[in-house]
């Protein structure tokens, strides 16, 4: 489970990050749940399935996860995260 200082990655994710906002999110079960974004700067971006994304998912710590869904033309992916309810991924 990638973990950096805070202050480290509040310089590092501004050069690397691609700027996205959640749209929706829907339960599909208990412990799952789907999450869509979009973002101008998701557009155009080379996707082949298997591929991760990286999210930062509190002040230090930072989870891979595959997107279900990808357009790049229209820059929005979905992600279903599994809900184990342990740890800042869950939240």
């Amino acid at each position: 489970m990638p973990e950096m200082p805070a202050f480290l990655a509040n310089v590092l994710e501004p050069r690397f990050a691609r700027p996205a906002r959640v749209v929706d999110v829907v339960d599909l079960a208990p412990s799952l749940r789907r999450v869509c974004l979009e973002g101008d700067s998701l557009k155009g971006v080379a996707f082949r399935p298997g591929d991760e994304i990286e999210l930062r998912v509190s002040e230090r710590a930072f989870r891979h996860y595959t997107p279900a869904v990808f357009e790049p033309a229209t820059g929005s992916l979905e992600i279903v995260f599994y809900l184990h309810g342990r740890g800042p991924g869950s939240s």
